[in-house]
């Protein structure tokens, strides 16, 4: 019971361990891989200035948008200066004021016309000093102007006659029509330019603008207050018509006409400084848009003030730009990118089940790609610098070989962790590029199709044809994101990108196939894996192992071969690597070569376990396990085919000699420990070993039959597998029912076909006899094989298929 506890506080433990473990490797990763987006090492040079010399090339480390506020600055000030001073005209102040005279005038008479009839009936012919300034302040208001007391005492003096008023009417009005302004000087200033003058008429409710550079119609208020003072009487009359008018009046209306006079034309500053906002808003800053990469200044070349425009604009934008906020984000971002597809394809997907070095390959290779990815944006940058015509940096990502990572796994691994990978890299590249997802959808389906064809590569030398179909479904995936690009653009196609783009996605499925070459061997190497094509070098009849055994027990060596063939089509038949089943099935029992003998397949006339004990015959049966073991570890074999060594007998009981011990008396059976006679294990860890396991034991047991009809065979083949069963030794190797039935029928197949019956030959001089008898057993020969075969009784049918039958 305490043990129990301990035991399984310590399975708790060594879980937690490896829960901690794997959690620091998520982390680990993700670190790396937001370090490879985020960071960079790029130095700006201080302290230059307008016309030194650059003393190395300065790119872009990222795309940017700079304002020359400068430059922008001085356009929005031409602009307003171009902008014009807006000047109102009021057209309607001369009839205004027309009226306003007559009204004034006519009202003063009435109201002198009034006083003065109150005057007479008081006897009194004067007005006093109230009516007075009543009557001159009623006589302003109406008129809404202001007279100085001559103006005022000359239009008193005439009574606020009817010809002054008509007088004063025709002299203001013609003035009244031209534009006054308070002061000219003001136009002088603005001649260059010009103003605009907003002409209103209130009559018919139109507002015209008129640009004016010609200001020789206007009248400052001074001017027009002199007009008529160097002009003659008569032709004064004449101008106005007034003919008809005493000049003794014309000559007292003019002391009044100067201030009888209003200026029309007024500055609008309200309008012109909305206009010339509007001007400054209107102009469009001055951006220098950077694509990542792109050159900003060569090595040798002068520093303009463009150049320091956009230096000073990237330093403000990184200082704008909080660098450990994006990291964060970034890392963020790609943990949870890590941990939510490796928690779905781990619960989702049943063959999904990476070991803890498939997982440090797979973080390898996708820090490594990302550093491809990197490197190949920062030669796509020179290499777009260089070539003497327009060529888009993104054209040059079509060429980074990114296949080549999600190849390499699939090279080493199965299509579902493929798969998972191929997802993971397309997404972080196109996040790294700009976030330009049609470069990930590009890179995914690239990738995809690079696994499915090097998924069935034996040879190296294969890898570079494959890397040329790679190249042509690259151009077709590049020819169809340009057509959906057109389809949404309305400008003319032009196919000269189109070509080129298809030329370096060309190239990638080569430079693919070159880096899956080189890398491959190294990460073989490292992480000790076992590729098909060292499978392939392992199961060539001239490896050193093979010949030895070959000379040393021959019995052995035809044995694996036929396990081999029987390993290899029931792997097949259930999905599993069929290569490696059938190379491990030539290997699995390479430690009976140190005492062949001892087994029954080496053997001639003498069985030296006749002379000895069951217990030492168990233990030189079993050693083969372990002197195999040590002869893989002699001749350098994989870790992938060593396991099969152990693992193709499991825990296994070693039946003859354990039946053989307990027949030798009731007493001693007793004692017999039953754990003496079993391998040590482990039992198979994978389908493949489970399937050797099963061949290895059906082989050896069908040879030794004397009956091997097809349905005798059958029967054998269903108990042995179904004893295998029973015993436990499949829990571990994830083997189906499904899977065991189809490798019954995979195995019986192979087996019939190798110990078919056959028909007796004549010896020399004999003719072959044709007779009835004959030809009746050859019938049922031919029978035997052809026709369907019977069941036989279900009493020799084992448990596990009862049902199937």
């Amino acid at each position: 019971m305490l043990e129990t506890k301990k035991h399984k506080a310590a399975q708790k433990i060594k879980e937690n361990g490896q829960k901690a473990v794997s959690l620091l490797f998520v982390l680990l990763l993700s670190l790396s891989v937001t370090a490879l987006m985020v960071l960079y090492i790029d130095r700006l040079p201080s302290n230059i200035h307008e016309g030194s010399i650059a003393s190395q090339d300065i790119r872009a480390d990222k795309n940017y948008e700079i304002t020359d506020t400068q430059a922008t600055e001085t356009l929005k000030q031409d602009a307003e200066k171009k902008s014009l001073s807006v000047y109102k005209f009021d057209t309607n102040l001369a009839k205004t004021r027309k009226q306003k005279i007559l009204e004034s005038f006519a009202k003063a008479r009435e109201e002198l016309s009034s006083y003065l009839n109150k005057e007479q009936e008081s006897t009194e012919s004067k007005l006093t000093e109230e009516q007075e300034s009543t009557l001159r302040q009623n006589f302003l208001l109406n008129l809404e102007q202001v007279l100085n007391d001559e103006g005022y005492n000359t239009v008193r003096k005439l009574e606020f006659s009817e010809e002054l008023e008509k007088t004063l009417t025709a002299l203001t009005d013609p003035i009244q029509k031209r534009p006054v302004i308070l002061d000219k000087a003001e136009l002088l200033l603005r001649k260059d330019n010009g103003i605009l003058l907003k002409i209103i008429d209130e009559n018919d409710g139109r507002l015209s603008e008129d640009p004016i550079n010609d200001f020789s119609n206007f009248l400052s208020l001074e001017e027009a207050q002199g007009t008529y003072k160097k002009t003659a009487l008569p032709t004064i009359q004449k101008q106005t018509n007034l003919d008809f008018i005493s000049p003794e009046t014309i000559k007292k209306a003019l002391v009044v006409v100067p201030q009888m006079l209003k200026i029309n034309v007024t500055f609008d500053a309200t309008e012109t400084d909305s206009r010339k906002t509007r001007a400054r808003d209107n102009v469009q800053s001055i951006i220098y848009k950077l694509q990542k990469g792109q050159i900003i200044i060569r090595n040798g070349d002068r520093y303009e003030q463009r150049h320091i425009t956009i230096l000073d604009g990237i330093r403000k934008a990184r200082l704008q730009t909080s660098i450990m906020v994006k990291f964060l984000g970034v890392f963020c971002l790609v943990l949870s990118t890590l941990l939510i597809v490796y928690l779905f394809a781990f619960k989702g997907l049943k063959t999904f089940k990476p070991t803890r070095k498939d997982l440090n390959f797979l973080g390898l290779v996708l820090i490594l790609f990302l550093a491809i990815l990197r490197l190949g944006s920062f030669i796509g940058s020179s290499v777009q610098d260089s070539v003497p015509f327009n060529l888009e940096i993104t054209t040059l990502y079509y060429a980074i070989p990114i296949a080549a990572g999600v190849m390499l796994v699939r090279f080493i691994l199965n299509p579902v962790i493929t798969l998972v990978f191929c997802i993971v890299l397309s997404f972080f590249s196109g996040l790294f590029l700009e976030q330009n997802y049609q470069l990930t959808a590009y890179y995914f389906l690239s990738s995809l199709f690079g696994a499915y064809l090097i998924g069935g590569v034996e040879k190296r030398s294969t890898v570079l044809r494959r890397g040329l179909y790679l190249g042509l479904i690259n151009t077709i995936i590049v020819l169809c994101l340009f057509v959906i690009n057109t389809a949404s653009s309305s400008s003319a196609i032009n196919a000269q990108p189109v070509f080129v783009n298809c030329f370096f996605a060309f190239l990638a499925g080569v430079f693919a196939s070159l880096t899956l070459l080189a890398v491959s061997p190294i990460m073989e190497a490292v992480f000790n894996y076992t590729t098909n094509i060292q499978l392939l070098e392992l199961a060539n009849m001239n490896h050193p192992l093979l010949r030895e055994m070959i000379v040393r027990s021959p019995g052995t060596y035809l044995h694996s071969q036929l396990v081999g063939t029987l390993a290899e089509t029931g792997t097949r038949a259930i999905g599993g690597n069929s290569l490696l089943a059938r190379v491990a099935s030539y290997y699995h029992d390479i430690g009976k070569m140190k005492k062949p003998v001892y087994f029954i397949e080496n053997q001639k006339n003498h069985n030296p376990h006749d002379t000895l004990a069951p217990s030492m015959s168990a233990l030189i049966v079993e050693s083969h396990v372990k002197e195999g073991l040590e002869m893989a570890k002699e001749y350098n074999l994989p870790s992938v085919i060593a396991d099969f060594i152990p693992q193709h007998q499991g825990t296994k009981l070693i039946g003859y000699f354990f039946q053989k011990a307990s027949s030798h008396s009731t007493q001693e059976k007793n004692k017999i420990d039953e754990r003496s006679y079993r391998y040590k294990g482990p039992k198979p860890q994978t389908r493949e070993a489970g399937v050797v396991m099963l061949a290895d034991t059906i082989e050896a047991a069908v040879r030794s039959m004397s009956d091997k009809s097809p349905q005798k065979i059958r029967v054998q083949v269903e108990k042995l597998l179904n004893a295998h069963f029973v015993d436990g030794q499949l829990d571990e190797c994830d083997l189906t029912l499904r899977d065991l039935h189809l490798i019954v029928d995979a195995f019986v197949k192979i087996l019939v076909s190798i110990y078919h019956q056959r028909v007796e030959y004549p010896e020399t001089g004999q003719k072959l006899n044709l007779g009835a008898t004959d030809n009746n057993k050859n019938a049922e020969r031919k029978n035997s094989h052809h026709q369907p075969l019977q069941p036989p009784s279900n009493s020799n049918i084992s448990p596990l298929f009862k049902e199937k039958r």
